[in-house]
């Protein structure tokens, strides 16, 4: 954690993850601890010394991310006014609930995915390209020709394979990305902001592939342990020969 141990971190407070704009570069993340002001305003106590004050773009989106019990809320905000050298209040202009990870399928599929920089349009300019992605209701790892950094926001368009095409659209939060070998880069991402219709058919779309994927591996199993379950009885027991 940034905050040392001496600092005091309020009881009021929850530490979230916060994407600071700045003028000259990516977006600056960044742990804070988070008080509600009212339903439109909340208050994040910085580390010391952490908050880019020369470099710090008032003018941009800020994004911040914390855990509500069984959901994970993300939060869009502008810069109201600093109260202290380390303590912001933010004015929330937008919020997306999801739930815990932990609760959705993930899996390797193949779709057609086209994606941009979400402030920019040019998607209609954009050739879908097929090819593999970990995807689940809350978030996607792809390859990309384009560089992204982490908090930078992507819009997608992905087409599910299946007896018809389903078109998801989305907006993601770049949560890491690196640079493999040659001129791609992989991108893993939150789902910030998708239509209700689209979630349902990403988990619909992950769930049959789990069971497609289960019942290859079962399949592929089969005649390796057919033998050995032939020699046990109905009951559990071993077969008698004889």
């Amino acid at each position: 954690m940034l905050f040392g141990s001496q600092q005091h971190i309020p009881q009021d407070r929850q530490i979230v993850r916060v994407f600071i704009p700045v003028r000259t570069g990516r977006p600056l993340p960044l742990e804070g601890a988070v008080k509600l002001v009212s339903t439109s305003f909340v208050e994040i106590l910085f580390p010391p010394e952490r908050i880019p004050d020369g470099d710090m773009d008032r003018e941009g989106e800020w994004l911040i991310f914390w855990e509500r019990g069984e959901n994970v809320l993300s939060a869009r905000a502008r810069f109201d006014r600093q109260m202290e050298e380390n303590r912001i209040r933010l004015e929330i202009t937008g919020l997306y609930f999801q739930q815990s990870e932990r609760r959705y399928p993930r899996v390797d599929a193949e779709v057609y995915l086209k994606y941009w920089a979400a402030h920019r349009e040019e998607k209609a300019q954009l050739r879908a390209i097929r090819q593999k992605v970990n995807i689940s209701g809350c978030g996607m790892r792809f390859l990309s020709d384009e560089p992204y950094a982490a908090g930078e926001q992507i819009g997608l368009e992905m087409s599910l394979p299946g007896p018809t095409l389903e078109v998801v659209r989305c907006i993601g939060c770049v949560v890491w990305a690196r640079q493999n070998a040659g001129t791609s880069h992989e991108v893993a991402l939150d789902i910030v902001q998708i239509p209700r219709q689209d979630l349902d058919k990403i988990l619909n779309f992950c769930m049959v592939e789990q069971f497609k994927q289960l019942h290859s591996k079962v399949r592929i199993m089969g005649p390796v342990l057919s033998p050995a379950l032939d020699k046990l009885s109905p009951d559990g027991g071993q077969r008698t020969e004889g």
